[in-house]
Order: structure tokens, then C-alpha cells, then sequence
């Protein structure tokens, strides 16, 4: 087997314009956004060039978040709850975490169940 040695090296990134405006100029400067995208080609080019993506902000609602609970695991809870012998508290140790979701974020927490009966 032999082996050859190229100059040649190929080198691609993707970038797609969901959440953000992709630049006419990545077309004419594609070293600078191949080399900002990835800091290991920044031997690339002495200017690099980054895309910024558009970032909605968006907040839940406690009713939003128990649907998705649900749907995203939902059948989970359920066979966690039948392994432990229908013990809710022994399946909530094992599954719960500190804090809020980031999203949930714009409500104060301790006013949760108020505004939980409210609705």
C-alpha cells in the first residue's frame, strides 16, 4: 500500500439560518467565517468573523411546563412509579433538582403555588 502525502486539505462548516441572517459576505470571505466559527482555522485568516444568532425570549407558563413534563416523561414516571411499589416520594428523590427552569424564571418561585390556584 502506498501512501501519498496531498497539500491539499478540505476543511467545511454549516451554517444555517435558522435564528439568524446569514451575511452576503460569507461568500466573498469565507476564510474569515470558516476561521470564526472554529478556533482551531484560525491560522485562516488574521480577521475572524462570527454569525450571531437572534435569540427569542421566551417564558412558560406552570400549566405549559406540566404538559411537557407529560409528554417528555410521563410513561417514565409511570414505570419509575411501579418499580417503587407506588412510593411517589422514592421516585420524586431519585428524579428532582434544585431550582427553576430558566424559562419558568419570570414568575417568583415561592409565588408559584398561588398563582397556580389562581389559574
Amino acid at each position: 500500500m502506498h501512501l501519498t502525502i496531498s497539500p491539499w486539505c478540505r476543511a467545511e462548516t454549516e451554517f444555517r439560518n435558522k435564528g439568524r441572517v446569514l451575511p452576503w459576505e460569507m461568500v466573498t470571505r469565507p476564510d474569515q467565517y470558516l476561521s470564526g466559527a472554529h478556533p482551531c482555522f484560525a491560522f485562516l485568516s488574521t480577521e475572524q468573523r462570527r454569525i450571531k444568532t437572534l435569540q427569542k425570549s421566551a417564558t412558560i407558563s406552570y400549566a405549559h411546563m406540566v404538559g411537557w413534563v407529560r409528554t417528555a416523561a410521563g410513561k417514565s414516571l409511570n414505570v419509575m412509579l411501579q418499580v417503587n411499589q407506588g412510593d411517589i416520594g422514592a421516585v420524586l428523590g431519585e428524579v428532582i433538582r434544585e431550582g427553576a427552569p430558566k424559562r419558568l424564571q419570570a414568575f417568583d418561585v415561592d409565588q408559584l403555588p398561588a398563582l397556580v390556584e389562581a389559574a
